[in-house]
Parts: C-alpha cells; structure tokens; sequence
C-alpha cells in the first residue's frame, strides 16, 4: 500500500513540478521586472518552492526505496525528515545512478534557486530608492 501511494505520489508529483517550473518562467518572473507586481511574484515563488521542495523529498523517499530498501528511508526520516534528500544523492553518488542524480539535480535546483531569486528580490526591494524620492 506505501509503495503503490508512493509511486503514485510520484508519478504525479513529476507533472505538478514542471507545471510549477513553467508557470515560474513564463509568468512569476517577467512579473518581477515591475515594482508593483515584485512582492506577489516573490511570494507565489516562496509558496511554490514549499510545493517543489515536497516533491523533492518524495522523490528522494522513493529513490532510496526503490534500490536500497527501507533502512536509508527509516534513516532519513529519523535525521528531521530532510535527511532523505542528502541520503539520496550521496548514495546515487556512490552506485552511480546518473538518471536519479539527474532528476535530483533538476529538482534540487528547482527548490532552491527560485529561492534564492526570492531573498534576491527582498534585498533589492528593501534598499531600493523611489525614483521621486529626494
């Protein structure tokens, strides 16, 4: 019954992301460019890197799974719950599973980088100057 929801949780966890992906390329990041639509963009993208960063962790529960079992998945869980994520690349390192590392590295970055635009922005907006200010 886990391994069934989990591989279900995948399957459509896969899709959700690359929706996220495209809906932050195509519309949350021109929406960036102005001062009034900054702040809802940003927050849209810190909302939706809670959903990939999901997604990562699900996909990391289930790489570890499918080849090694359920004692890295115990192991993980047991180090906070976001152990599963490091646990998952350094043993796709070390068995050199280059797809997993792959979809780890999308997702990875798919989690953290919309981030880092995001605490990129909030510095911008909190020292930038209006343009009529004296």
């Amino acid at each position: 019954m886990i391994v069934r929801t989990l591989n279900w949780l995948v399957n459509v966890g896969e899709p959700v992301f690359f929706l996220y992906l495209a809906v932050c390329i195509f519309i949350l990041l021109p929406m960036t460019i102005f001062r009034r639509t900054r702040t809802m963009a940003a927050v849209a993208v810190m909302h939706g890197t809670w959903l990939s960063g999901a997604i990562l962790w699900i996909f990391s529960v289930a790489i570890l799974y499918d080849n090694w079992g359920w004692s890295p998945v115990i192991l993980g869980i047991a180090l906070g719950g976001i152990g599963a994520v490091p646990i998952a690349w350094v043993l796709s390192l070390w068995n050199w599973l280059p797809s997993e590392l792959g979809d780890l590295a999308i997702l990875t970055a798919g989690t953290f980088l919309p981030r880092l635009l995001v605490i990129w922005l909030i510095v911008r907006s909190s020292t930038a100057t209006p343009a009529n200010a004296a």
